[in-house]
């Protein structure tokens, strides 16, 4: 009964297979043939719609990739200046700071005392300095002018040494000019001078009286020549009238030697006179230009001293003090304490831009700037036009220079308060470029890198 039961469930287990088989035979059949049936009768509208689209859209991406252009924007580190650049006072010595005179913001013309570091030379020997060069320029002036002479109490330090050159050379002119040492000379060989033509006027005289005297006693030496020769006189009478013919004869010949002497010392008389004029005026010019060296010698020092130890305002302007100074405050070398700001309302600004953006800049082109320190989303940005370009790179980065349009007035109409050499990010608008060829030139630059 067992084995009964077990055919007959595997009986019914096949037949409920092979009845489950033919259903799903039977359903496959179905679908392929609504498969076949709808392939076969594809609609008309929907390829001629669809190519249709797609060419439509085809030919909207390309008109949209022409009409859609828009600029690079190259970006560079920007400094902002004036067209005359801010002047800084750097200190070339160390120190305390003594005084300060004018407070950070005020107006300055050039000379203005700012502030002054202890030195070793004090304001009232500066102003003896001072008023001492002031004398002896009037002595250039006038000679006569009175020399002061130094007091030795007082010690000027690193000046003394050009200061006792100064006074040195000063009295040497002085003396020069004033003491007629030189006048006195040639005057003494002036007076030379008139004596030796007085000499040669009585020696021409001397030799006019001999020479009628010679021409008297010619004529008697030719009657006794002539009755010597005749036999009238006799030979000694003879000899002693040539004896006094040749006599004068001697005499006048000595007078020109004389007077020929007398023409060759008036001559060096004369040259030496020449000579010592032309000594004074070599030796004053000598000392002038000697006592001129040494003024600008101690100008030159105090110019130093005042660089060293006092600031002055170099040009006019609005004072900048680059940090909070206080007095007796200790002073590194090389501190930069003030900056002037001359009176310019024209800012320009300089970016650097980096070699490979620079071939697309050009001058003409708009720039604006994000400074630092005023954000550009409350501030807004500064505006300009590039003007300059450098042609020479520095370290791989070129400059361009942009002058603003609105000064400090940004685009959301702030007025920025102007900071000695301030920084930001220069942003440079270069010409429009088409979406289609920026497509053109990715595509190139793929295929060069294959």
């Amino acid at each position: 009964m067992p084995d009964l039961k077990e055919d007959i469930s595997k009986k019914e287990e096949v037949k409920t297979s092979a009845e489950q088989q033919a259903v799903s035979d039977r359903t496959d059949e179905i679908r392929s043939e609504d498969v076949n049936d709808i392939l076969s009768h594809v609609p008309s509208w929907m390829i001629r719609w669809g190519i249709t689209l797609i060419f439509t859209l085809i030919l909207l991406l390309l008109f949209l990739s022409w009409l859609i252009k828009y600029p690079d924007i190259i970006t560079g580190p920007a400094e902002l200046t004036t067209e005359n650049p801010a002047v800084r006072l750097v200190t070339n010595t160390g120190g305390r700071m003594q005084a300060i005179i004018l407070e950070d913001g005020a107006k300055v013309k050039p000379g203005d005392n700012i502030a002054a570091l202890e030195s070793p030379l004090s304001q009232d020997e500066l102003s003896y300095i001072m008023d001492f060069a002031l004398n002896i320029y009037d002595l250039l002036d006038d000679p006569v002018v009175v020399l002061e002479q130094p007091d030795p109490k007082i010690s000027l330090g690193a000046l003394q040494a050009p200061f006792n050159t100064m006074w040195s050379t000063a009295f040497e002119y002085r003396t020069m000019m004033t003491d007629g040492y030189e006048e006195l000379r040639i005057a003494s060989l002036e007076e030379k001078e008139r004596q030796s033509q007085d000499l040669i006027y009585i020696a021409d005289r001397q030799i006019q009286i001999v020479t009628s005297e010679l021409d008297a006693r010619r004529e008697v030496y030719l009657d006794n020549q002539r009755l010597y020769n005749e036999g009238i006189i006799g030979k000694m009478e003879f000899y002693t009238e040539e004896a006094t013919f040749r006599q004068k004869e001697m005499e006048l010949e000595n007078l020109k030697r004389s007077r020929t002497e007398l023409d060759i010392s008036m001559a060096n008389l004369q040259q030496e006179i020449r000579d010592r004029r032309h000594e004074v005026v070599l030796k004053t010019e000598q000392l002038r230009s000697n006592l001129v060296l040494q003024l600008n010698t101690v100008r030159s020092a105090l110019e130093e001293w005042k660089i060293n130890y006092h600031f002055v305002a170099p040009v006019e302007g609005e004072l900048v003090h680059l940090d909070s100074w206080n007095e007796g405050q200790f002073i590194k070398p090389g501190t930069e304490l003030f900056a002037v700001v001359p009176d310019d309302k024209s800012y320009k600004v300089h970016i650097q831009v980096p070699a490979q953006g620079y071939g697309k800049i050009e001058i003409g082109q708009r720039a604006r700037i994000d400074v630092n320190g005023y954000p550009a989303a409350e501030y807004g940005y500064l505006q300009g036009t590039i003007v300059e370009l450098k042609e020479m790179s520095l370290e791989g980065q070129y400059l361009a220079t942009v002058l603003l349009d609105d000064g400090l007035k940004t685009t959301h109409r702030v007025t920025l308060t102007y900071v000695p050499e301030m920084t930001g990010t220069g942003q440079i608008v270069t010409e429009d470029m088409r979406l289609f060829q920026r497509l053109f030139v990715n595509i190139r630059k793929a295929i060069n890198r294959e």
